[in-house]
C-alpha cells in the first residue's frame, strides 16, 4: 500500500504509540518514510471532552512560557501564558535565536518528584532509587529529541491525577502530483476513546509539483489511581526474602523470612520463630558488586553502606564468607539488594567471628583478625602516626581517581588470575607508588653512576641514614612485589613472571592464599614502620 495513506503509521498510533517502554515526547524522527514530530503535556481529566473535540494540538513547543497577556485594558501575568488553564507542560523548548544552541528542558517538578540527576556524559536523566542504584528515566538526543521512560511518566500523571497528551504530526511527501502517482485527495477523521486524528492529503506546487499527506492528532493516556503512583505514602508493599539458616535431618536447606516483625527477639516476640540475630552466611563474592563501585558503596570493618541511603552491619572478619543477621537483612537491605544477597546465600558450618561475638554479644570493642581489614586499619594508623611525628605522611594521599585502590584491597573472592593481578596492582599503588619521595630527604641523592636514587631504594637509604635496623627483609619484599606487578600486569607474562612467582609460591598455592600471604607481608612492613617511629 502506498505510504501516502500512512496505514502503517495509523497502525502504530493505534497499537503501539504510548505503550512502549520509551515514548518520544519531543523532536522528530523518520516513521515509515514520513517525517514525524512529537510533543507532550498533561491535562486535567475533567476537560477530556474538550481535549478530544479536535485533533489540533492543545500545546506546542512555543507556548509553554511565563509572560503577560493583554486583553482590552487589562494585563495579566500567567505562568504559562499561551496555554489554556487545564493544560500543563512536561517540557520546555528553549530557543535562543542563534545566540546559543536550542534545547529541550524537562519539567522541574517531574525531575524533583523522581529525584533525577542529569548526566552530562550521555545526556540523560537518572532517577536515584532507594537502593542507591540509578534508573534511566529520560533520554535526550541532539538536544531536542526527548524520550521518557513510560514508568516515570505514568507515575507522575498518577500522582498529579492528570491525563497525558501525546501529540503527533506526521507528514509524507512524494514527487509528482496526485494524478502522476494515481492518487486522490484525502480527508479522513478518526476518533475513539483515546485517539483522535485527521488525515489530509493533496498536492502542492512550489518549484515542482508533489503530493503530500499529513496525519495530525493526539493520543490520551488517563491516569492510574493515585494509590498506584509509587511515591510516599503509596509505595509498593515490600517483600521480605527467605534465607538459609540451617538444614534438616536430611541435609535439606531450612529457610526463614527476614521480616523483622516475624522473628523472635529479646522482648518475647514470636517465641517459636528464629531469633532476629540468627547469623546467615554468604559467599565472600557477595561484596564484589560493592567493591567495584567505591563511588557509591563503602565497605568498612563490620559495615556496608550506600551513601546516606542505607547501611547494614556485616561480619566480614572471615576469609571465605560474609555473615549478616537475619533480621538486619530484612530491616536494612532494600528489596533488590536482598535479591543480590540471596543469590550468594550458602549453608556452611562457619560460626560468627570472634570479633562479631565480642562486639555484638558482649558489647566489647574488638579488632578484626582477617588480614585485609587489619592491613587497612594499620595503613591508616601509620599515616596518622607518621604525620604526627614528622608533619608529613610516609605515603602520599591517594587522589580521588586512585582512592579506590585502598578500598579495593581484599582477600580475593575467587582463584581468578584477573582478580589477583588487579589486587596486586592496587597494593603496589598504595605501598610503593605512593611513597612520599619528596619528603624522604637523603644525604646523597645520587648513586655511584650518577643516577638519582628513587622509589624503594630511596626509602632504603632514608631508613639506613635515620638509624633503622632489620629493614632488609621488607625492602626485599617490596622489590619482589614491584617485580610481580611489572611482570604480571605491566607486561605480558613470561619467564620473568615465572621466576618471581616462585618467590611467592604461586605454583604451589591458590591465588587466594598467595594474596593473603602478600597482604600479611605488606602488613608486617606497615607495622615495622609504625614500630620504627615509636
Amino acid at each position: 500500500m502506498h505510504d501516502y495513506f500512512q496505514r502503517d503509521n495509523i497502525e502504530y498510533l493505534k497499537n503501539s504509540y504510548g505503550k512502549e517502554q520509551w515514548i518520544q515526547v519531543a523532536g522528530e524522527c523518520s516513521l515509515h518514510n514520513a517525517k514525524a514530530s512529537f510533543w507532550c503535556c498533561l491535562f486535567l481529566v475533567d476537560h477530556l471532552k474538550e481535549v478530544m473535540s479536535s485533533p489540533e494540538w492543545d500545546s506546542s513547543n512555543t507556548d509553554c512560557f511565563p509572560g503577560f497577556i493583554c486583553s482590552g485594558d487589562s494585563t495579566h501575568y500567567y505562568r504559562y501564558s499561551s496555554l489554556c488553564d487545564y493544560i500543563e507542560p512536561l517540557l520546555f523548548y528553549r530557543e535562543f535565536y542563534g545566540v546559543r544552541k536550542n534545547y529541550v528542558e524537562v519539567s522541574e517538578e517531574f525531575r524533583l518528584l523522581n529525584n533525577m540527576y542529569y548526566d552530562t556524559n550521555d545526556n540523560k536523566f537518572y532517577a536515584v532509587l532507594g537502593s542507591g542504584n540509578s534508573d534511566e528515566a529520560v533520554r535526550i538526543k541532539d538536544n531536542v529529541n526527548v524520550f521518557v521512560n513510560i514508568k516515570y511518566l505514568k507515575r507522575y500523571a498518577a500522582a498529579k491525577q492528570m491525563g497525558i497528551l501525546l501529540f503527533f504530526d506526521i507528514r509524507y511527501e512524494t514527487s509528482g502530483g496526485l494524478a502522476e502517482n494515481t492518487l486522490s485527495s484525502l480527508n479522513e477523521e478518526y476518533t475513539d476513546e483515546s485517539l483522535i486524528y485527521d488525515l489530509f492529503g493533496d498536492e502542492k506546487k512550489s518549484f515542482s509539483r508533489y503530493a503530500f499527506s499529513r496525519l495530525l492528532g493526539k493520543k490520551v493516556i488517563l491516569p492510574q489511581p493515585v494509590s498506584e503512583c509509587g511515591y510516599f505514602p503509596y509505595e509498593k508493599k515490600r517483600e521480605y526474602l527467605e534465607y538459609i539458616i540451617g538444614c534438616d535431618e536430611n541435609g535439606d536447606d531450612l529457610t526463614y523470612t527476614s521480616n523483622p516483625d516475624k522473628l523472635a527477639n529479646y522482648f518475647g516476640a514470636n517465641p517459636d520463630a528464629p531469633h532476629y540475630l540468627t547469623p546467615v552466611f554468604f559467599k565472600r563474592g557477595v561484596l564484589d558488586k560493592y567493591l567495584k563501585r567505591p563511588d557509591l558503596y563503602k565497605i568498612t570493618d563490620g559495615r556496608l553502606s550506600c551513601g546516606y541511603l542505607w547501611s547494614m552491619e556485616i561480619d566480614n572478619d572471615h576469609k571465605a564468607y560474609v555473615a549478616a543477621y537475619l533480621g538486619d537483612l530484612g530491616r536494612d537491605l532494600p528489596e533488590d539488594e536482598q535479591l543480590h544477597w540471596k543469590s550468594y546465600n550458602v549453608l556452611c558450618d562457619e560460626k560468627p567471628s570472634k570479633t562479631a561475638i565480642m562486639r555484638d554479644m558482649c558489647n566489647i570493642p574488638a579488632e578484626p583478625n582477617v588480614i585485609d581489614l587489619k592491613f587497612k586499619r594499620d595503613y591508616k594508623a601509620l599515616q596518622e602516626k607518621w604525620n604526627g611525628k614528622y608533619r608529613w605522611c610516609i605515603f602520599k594521599e591517594l587522589t580521588s581517581k586512585d582512592k579506590y585502590n585502598l578500598d579495593n584491597i581484599r582477600i580475593p573472592s575467587s582463584n581468578s588470575q584477573e582478580e589477583f593481578d588487579t589486587l596486586v596492582l592496587s597494593l603496589v599503588k598504595c605501598v610503593i607508588d605512593s611513597l612520599n619521595e619528596e619528603m624522604l630527604v637523603i644525604a646523597t641523592p645520587e648513586d655511584n653512576d650518577g643516577k638519582t636514587i628513587r622509589g624503594i631504594s630511596k626509602l632504603q637509604t632514608w631508613l639506613s641514614e635515620n638509624g633503622a635496623t632489620d629493614y632488609e627483609k621488607h625492602i626485599t619484599f617490596l622489590r619482589n612485589l614491584q617485580e610481580l606487578r611489572s611482570t604480571g600486569t605491566g607486561h605480558r607474562k613470561g619467564k620473568k613472571y615465572d621466576k618471581v612467582s616462585k618467590l611467592f609460591n604461586i605454583d604451589q598455592k591458590s591465588l587466594i592464599d598467595v594474596y593473603e600471604q602478600i597482604l600479611s607481608q605488606a602488613d608486617e612492613f606497615i607495622m615495622f614502620l609504625t614500630g620504627f617511629i615509636g
